[in-house]
């Protein structure tokens, strides 16, 4: 948890911090957009050979590496400050997503250690922490710019995150000793044996069916909050607006954590799968009709979008984590991070020709469309009987 805590805390500055200080070397928003992608782009290259290093040397040495690998990118982007150069910004960005990547894995290695019955609780408590962490983060870039007035500008925050990835390090490799996929998980030596249990457990369809919830709450939140801010400004909704729409969006999407959890266990992780599916299904249908200028209707689609990725965010993970035996679990794992992240990172890219072309409703309908597709494979064991 306390890791947690930490990683969340840290992790929500560099995505805006870098673009701003990539605009300022460069004077260039384009360039400033690569900057801040590339935290993205590394947390999905991450993700897979991540979870390899974790399946051999268990998850203390696969997570500890990945906190450690974003704390030197941040020193790097620190350097990249100091010297005016952009270019160090772009490699450093890469690596602090692997951060990223690690603290998507972190959640799984909790669960290794939690009772079956818990796991939902467990996965629960995990996004509350991260909440908190999260809202306080933002508060502390101000913060930290003001004490380190004597540093290039922005690269303050960047010694706070290389400082915060430094204790998530060496809390993993404290915390986590013995890694707990080090006597749950047998070692799988091959690349080819690797990849082959991967698909081995895509031919369950409870696996299949978590993979394919996760996956599509995760892209149709990044895509439909991304560009809500743009959609309400044009709908002449002041910043304070804005603000307060993406907050409740947030709180939305984290602080039901433990309740929806807790209905996980009791419920089971396939009808919360569910859901969740149904709940963007409905913010997509509301976010689509209501009038840009109607921001109560406009947040409560992002509300419902909040809700509907709490629910598949928690019981896709519980849900995967169960359909899975040991020995495939961490790689088939980040699989499901990897295609998360990239479909998020690409229906990132691809809103805004999206909205471009057919404008935030054309989007709205076809995120609805690929909700409802989704809520049809996952609840399709219901009147389907799978091999």
């Amino acid at each position: 948890m306390v890791v947690a805590a930490v990683n969340s805390l840290v992790m929500t500055m560099p995505g805006p911090v870098i673009s701003l200080m990539a605009d300022r070397l460069t004077g260039s928003q384009v360039s400033a957009g690569i900057a801040q992608t590339a935290i993205a782009t590394g947390a999905v290259v991450a993700s897979i050979p991540l979870a390899a290093l974790s399946q051999r040397y268990g998850r203390r040495i696969g997570i500890a590496f990945g906190y450690l690998t974003g704390m030197l990118g941040a020193l790097l982007v620190v350097s990249g400050a100091a010297a005016g150069s952009y270019l160090l910004l772009l490699p450093g960005g890469l690596a602090i997503g692997a951060a990223g990547a690690a603290g998507m894995q972190a959640r799984f290695a909790a669960l290794e250690v939690t009772d079956r019955s818990r796991y939902g609780q467990a996965i629960g408590a995990i996004t509350l922490v991260s909440a908190l962490g999260g809202t306080v983060g933002p508060l502390l870039a101000g913060l930290t710019e003001r004490l380190t007035d004597s540093l290039p500008l922005y690269s303050g925050q960047f010694l706070v995150v290389a400082a915060g990835l430094g204790i998530s390090t060496a809390a993993v490799l404290l915390g986590l000793r013995p890694g707990p996929s080090q006597y749950k998980c047998p070692v799988l030596r091959t690349t080819g044996r690797r990849f082959a249990s991967i698909w081995a457990a895509l031919r369950d369809p409870s696996a299949r069916r978590a993979i394919v919830g996760l996956v599509t709450v995760h892209g149709i939140m990044i895509s439909l909050m991304n560009m809500a801010a743009i959609h309400l400004h044009h709908g002449g909704a002041t910043l304070n607006v804005v603000g307060l729409a993406f907050g409740v969006h947030v709180a939305a999407m984290f602080l039901p954590g433990p309740l929806v959890g807790y209905l996980v266990d009791r419920r089971g992780p396939a009808l919360l799968l569910s859901a969740g599916l149904v709940l963007e299904l409905l913010a997509a249908g509301l976010l689509a009709t209501a009038p840009q200028h109607h921001a109560p209707a406009v947040t409560l689609g992002l509300v419902l979008l909040g809700l509907g990725w709490s629910c598949g965010y928690v019981a896709g993970s519980v849900q995967l984590t169960t359909a899975t035996t040991p020995a495939k679990r961490i790689q088939v794992q980040g699989a499901a991070d990897f295609l998360a992240l990239l479909t998020a990172a690409g229906g990132a890219l691809l809103a805004g020709t999206v909205v471009t072309t057919w404008g935030y409703t054309g989007l709205a309908y076809g995120a609805g469309a690929a909700a409802l597709l989704a809520l049809i494979v996952t609840t399709r064991s219901l009147w389907v009987e799978e091999p």
